[in-house]
């Protein structure tokens, strides 16, 4: 993190994923307690923004304190706001209470460009861990962050003009509190008509040795969703925004999947045509993906050549799975994703039923122009630049 003038600073760190942030205001006379999170998906310019602020928190007249890339900001109420990126590049703004506060609820106000969405990720159920599925501790009550774009597009030339990957953002983690003490607590974090609300359970507050500090992290992932899951049957991502449409000269080069594989194991994934909201005909034959491990990571079809037809409406699907195979979702609005009727990529679609799953997947390609990038948001929120 670095300072950009007396009030304001800003990290580096994201931009090799092609996001930036930047915390406090535009006045160099005052620090406003917010952060401000921009996304350009490689296309030069910004696509996606949000906001989270602390209109209500009043100032100490204490000088803002930066040191060792963490940024301190004293308020009136005795608490702290302190501002710095941890070991995994996610970005904290803690809330240090030097003494017991009056409430136990704490809210931010929450502004975003059109197309962000947040979607609550519940704790997995006993099936689906007997199933094979697993989830982060700060991953259950927390929130995923989704646009409306999704895949790589790239011009002919190989030049990316766009690349938002599965369509994920980001992630706001569970809450972690603790005391001077080293006990912790997790705390219940809630998004409501454009306001973020973190409670802290009221006897922890009124045990805890102080200082207590409330951790809330925006973490940045490179669009990895957040739970495993076993297979089972084939899925295919194919509500909202992840169907494409395609446009003339289009081609599918290569597809993208995050999962790993326990002790041995492979899968494949295909593109079917959409219709109707379901999947209907693949496209070709399914492409292997390659080198799945024990590893969780963005695993590749390699370069593929798919044609696609003008106007028509694509989504994709994986499944042909063999051995043990994890893969990743966050959970999104009814009827994300749907599942086939057996694990194979069948050459028809039979839709067995439809879940909220948003399967970490994506597809690049090569497009026949660069106009399908829609025009660049700009915006300007007088709250938090005050």
């Amino acid at each position: 993190m670095i300072q950009v003038d007396n009030t304001a600073f800003r990290d580096d760190s994201f931009v090799s994923d092609d996001m930036t942030s930047r915390i406090g205001g535009r006045d160099p006379a005052k620090f406003v307690p917010n952060i401000n999170l921009s996304w350009g998906g490689h296309s030069g310019r910004e696509r996606f923004w949000l906001n989270l602020n602390r209109p209500a928190v009043v100032s100490r007249g204490q000088p803002l304190q930066f040191a060792n890339s963490r940024a301190r900001f004293e308020s009136a109420d005795n608490e702290a706001d302190i501002f710095s990126l941890d070991s995994d590049g996610s970005l904290k703004w803690d809330i240090e209470f030097a003494i017991k506060p009056t409430t136990n609820t704490f809210s931010w106000s929450l502004q975003h460009a059109p197309g962000v969405q947040f979607f609550h990720q519940p704790p997995l159920t006993a099936v689906q861990i007997d199933e094979g599925g697993s989830q982060p501790d700060n991953i259950a009550g927390s929130y995923a962050v989704y646009c409306n774009a999704s895949g790589r597009l790239r011009t002919s030339d190989n030049v990316t003009i766009q690349n938002f990957k599965n369509g994920k953002l980001g992630h706001l983690m569970r809450p972690l509190v603790s005391d001077a003490s080293g006990a912790t607590v997790w705390a219940e974090m809630n998004i409501a008509n454009k306001i973020l609300t973190v409670t802290i359970p009221q006897e922890f507050l009124d045990s805890a040795t102080y200082p207590v500090t409330l951790d809330p992290t925006f973490g940045y992932d490179g669009g990895t969703p957040g739970t495993a899951i076993g297979m089972g049957y084939a899925k295919a991502n194919d509500a909202g925004d992840s169907p494409y449409t395609a446009t003339t000269g289009d081609t599918i080069t290569e597809m993208h999947i995050y999962c790993r594989a326990p002790s041995s194991g492979g899968c494949s994934m295909a593109a079917y045509t959409h219709s109707g909201g379901n999947p209907v005909n693949r496209l070709a034959a399914a492409a292997a993906i390659i080198g799945v491990n024990s590893t969780p990571a963005w695993r590749t079809t390699g370069v593929i050549s798919q044609s696609l037809v003008n106007g028509t409406r694509y989504v994709l699907a994986h499944g042909n799975e063999t051995g043990s195979v994890n893969f990743y979702v966050d959970y999104g609005s009814a009827g994300s994703s749907s599942r086939n009727s057996s694990s194979t990529l069948t050459a028809t679609w039979s839709r067995g039923s439809g879940s909220n799953q948003i399967h970490g997947m994506y597809a690049t390609y090569t497009v026949a122009s660069s106009d399908v990038i829609p025009p660049l948001y700009y915006h300007y929120n007088a709250a938090r630049r005050a």
